[in-house]
């Protein structure tokens, strides 16, 4: 699962974070009751 440290705002920053769309009381899952996103790292290789 991606982390609010992972996804945190930064100083050039001037939208919202992860966190703010994350639920506060269930970080699993969004404010809209969502599953909260999944960092994913796809590796493709010509054959």
């Amino acid at each position: 699962m991606t982390t609010t440290e992972e996804q945190r705002r930064t100083d050039w920053m001037t939208s919202e974070s992860l966190a703010e769309f994350l639920d506060p009381k269930d970080p699993g899952k969004t404010v809209e009751g969502y599953p909260a996103p999944l960092r994913a790292v796809l590796v493709a290789t010509k054959p």
